[in-house]
């Protein structure tokens, strides 16, 4: 029984999501589920993670916030079962990954966080959903491995070994990437002396089924005296249950006087005046009854009220449905437990003749003895109303369990749509569509929904057989903005004539070109050398498509209040003043930058809002007619940012990452650097050997590294 408010926030799942102190800056995410509820996604369960606090998706400087934290990570991946799809969150930054297996589904719920002082896992039976996270009954183990508390190393390492194998179809640079430096992370913080495992983490859906990895764990010479099995769905025809307590039998391991319960979800006995639950099983364990002669078996109901502690309601009559995947073993000196995302079918435990159609399915079995075999007995929920015997005359006192919803059809012959750089521009971007070619229909088309979700604009449609397992299409910028705005687009093919969708991704790759808002068409520079002096916030380079930002008013005594009433913004003199006083705010963000994981480097010396950026705008100020700018001013802008650059090569930054530091100050000193030379090229006459631009150029260019502007 819960009792205190501490022991009720220690099991609110979405809280294990904040990272704890000494954790550092979150680097990354690879996540399955079975289910994923797209406003969950964003509302909850990234900023719980991302600690944005009262996270309002009605504000748009909130959506701007939760991109940055998004483009400031190294990879945000999350793998689910394709058929479950039904949305995508909105930011392209999260790769959502549809699975499509030959047999059996992807049923796994895991998620590996990696900050940059800590790698957590959570696994347990809970989708992505605000069910899984807020509503239901659900069991979770969290893993987390620290240089304070290392001895969860292993343990992570087994979690981690299969990813390739198991997601091999999709699995890419990005997932390696994460994988990789979670890795590093471990190396770093050896877990000590062995004391014997007695915890391993349990992939199944390939090599040795789930039951029999489960059995022999437990030891050959102890006898079970209890089995405790609990699960929200079974199969049609009881056939697990029947095996499992055959191969129990045979290899002698189940007492004759044992102890054997179903815990099952609860349904209303509306007719039994005498109990207020009955637990829920198909029709065909009425008729179950175990071998003779045989140790006997029971179902009893997973109580579904909330306690009062938890809510602080009276009388308070909510329910919550079952959803936890736990079995439990119990001898007179040890205890075995599963809990996972396994429901106790023929495709969850593995009760099928080949392996791999059983369902990809992720656990953890914990082995103990002593008195901490007892603790295991915690993890068990409460059950309610009377233990019905499975003796074939269960009959009334069972309730059937209703049938699960037909499965949607979904393109199984694509992998995955991206969004990708061009091969010929990397700053533009088209569609790449992977393909598994060896199960393309005869026909099928690629298609903008219309505002009905119908058939729009369509993008591709099928030819001739094709030979290749990659589509290219490029896309019109009208054609980008809306694929942006929707992130899905609606695939035909024989079997789905009226079409269903698919959500887009972004490519690793196009992370630094896509901008942070869809319609913010590249800044310009006055806006940058606003927010480098500290004028605007980042939020503000953003304005809402939808309208003007809340709290932003740019009417003739809103943002203009104070300045001055000259226009200033075509007088050269005034622009490169303004630039040199934003250049201290330029300074202070790559410093801080410097302090931080490589993507956000990335994203501070390359990005939308960098140096880079600021130097693109300069250049096409010199392009406007009506800027007042001239190309030498732009090329002394141009000259100040690299000598900018050259500074911030040696901040401190952690040691881990100085290689990477300057790796990225020297791509974005290339860039400003191939800037430079084609407006030298477009105005030879303003660039000449003996001009006044070049003998500056020549002396900033042979100042110390360590000097500033």
């Amino acid at each position: 029984m819960i009792r205190t408010a501490r022991e009720i926030n220690e099991r609110k799942l979405v809280e294990k999501l904040v990272p704890a102190k000494g954790f550092g800056q979150l680097w990354g995410l690879l996540a399955t589920s079975y289910e994923l509820q797209p406003d969950f996604v964003e509302l909850d369960f990234l900023p719980a993670l991302l600690e944005l606090g009262a996270w309002d998706d009605r504000s748009w400087a909130s959506r701007i916030e939760l991109e940055k934290k998004l483009a400031s990570l190294e990879g945000a991946v999350i793998f689910m079962q394709a058929s479950r799809y039904a949305g995508r969150p909105r930011s392209p930054r999260l790769r959502l990954v549809p699975v499509v297996r030959n047999a059996g589904v992807l049923h796994a719920k895991v998620t590996l966080l990696i900050f940059e002082n800590a790698v957590r896992l959570i696994v347990g039976s809970a989708n992505l959903t605000r069910n899984g996270y807020r509503e239901n009954r659900e069991v979770a183990a969290v893993i987390t491995a620290s240089a304070d508390s290392p001895a969860a190393g292993p343990l992570l390492e087994a979690a981690m070994e299969p990813l390739p194998g198991l997601f091999r179809h999709w699995w890419d640079a990005e997932c390696q990437r994460l994988v990789d430096q979670a890795r590093e992370l471990l190396a770093q913080w050896p877990p000590g002396p062995s004391r014997g495992d007695s915890r391993w983490f349990v992939w199944s859906g390939a090599g040795q089924p789930l039951w029999q990895r489960f059995l022999a764990l437990w030891p050959p010479d102890e006898t079970v005296r209890r089995v405790r099995i609990v699960s929200p769905f079974w199969s049609d025809d009881a056939s697990p249950l029947r095996r499992f307590a055959e191969e129990l039998q045979r290899r002698h391991l189940l007492a004759q006087d044992s102890e054997n319960l179903l815990h099952t979800e609860a349904a209303p006995a509306a007719a039994h005046a005498d109990e207020d639950y009955l637990p829920a099983l198909p029709a065909a364990y009425r008729q179950f009854a175990p071998g003779k002669p045989g140790p006997a078996f029971f179902a009893q109901a997973v109580d579904p009220r909330v306690p009062e502690q938890e809510v602080q309601i009276r009388d308070y009559l909510k329910t919550r449905p079952l959803h936890a995947k736990m079995v439990l073993f119990e001898g007179e000196t040890t205890g075995l437990a599963y809990l996972g995302s396994a429901n106790f079918t023929a495709r969850g435990w593995g009760f099928v003749r080949d392996p791999s159609r059983a369902n990809i399915e992720a656990g953890l079995v914990v082995r103990a003895t002593g008195k901490q075999k007892h603790e295991l007995a915690h993890l068990l929920p409460p059950a309610v109303g009377r233990r019905i015997p499975l003796d074939g005359k269960a009959g009334g006192t069972l309730a059937t369990q209703e049938q699960t919803e037909p499965v949607r059809p979904w393109p199984a012959f694509i992998r995955e749509i991206l969004l990708s750089p061009r091969a010929e521009d990397a700053e533009s971007l088209e569609l790449t569509v992977r393909i598994a070619d060896e199960l393309l229909p005869s026909h099928w088309r690629i298609a903008i929904a219309d505002h009905e979700g119908g058939l729009g604009q369509e993008l591709y449609r099928s030819g001739a057989a094709q030979d290749t397992n990659s589509l290219s299409l490029a896309i019109e910028a009208g054609v980008l903005e809306q694929i942006l705005r929707e992130q899905q687009l609606l695939i035909t093919w024989p079997q789905c004539p009226q079409g269903g969708f698919f959500p887009v991704n972004l490519a690793y790759t196009a992370r630094q070109s896509l901008p942070l808002a869809v319609k913010s068409g590249g800044l310009q520079e006055s806006q940058l050398i606003d927010y480098y002096q500290g004028k605007i916030s980042w939020e503000e380079l953003f304005p809402n498509p939808h309208g003007q930002p809340p709290g932003k008013d740019n009417g003739p005594d809103g943002n203009d209040r104070g300045k001055s009433q000259v226009d200033t913004s075509r007088i050269c003199s005034y622009q490169v003043r303004e630039f040199i006083e934003a250049l201290r705010g330029l300074k202070e963000d790559l410093r801080a930058a410097s302090r931080s994981i490589p993507a956000a480097m990335r994203l501070a010396l390359l990005g939308e809002i960098s140096p880079v950026s600021l130097a693109r705008a300069v250049v096409k100020g010199v392009e406007a007619t009506d800027s007042g700018k001239t190309p030498v001013a732009a090329g002394f802008q141009l000259v100040e940012l690299i000598a900018c650059l050259r500074a911030a090569r040696n901040y401190r930054t952690s040691s881990r990452y100085q290689r990477e530091w300057r790796e990225f100050i020297d791509q974005a000193t290339g860039r400003i650097e191939g800037l430079l030379a084609g407006l030298r090229g477009d105005h030879p006459e303003f660039f000449r050997n003996n001009s006044v631009f070049r003998r500056y150029e020549k002396t900033a260019r042979r100042l110390p590294e360590t000097s500033t502007s």
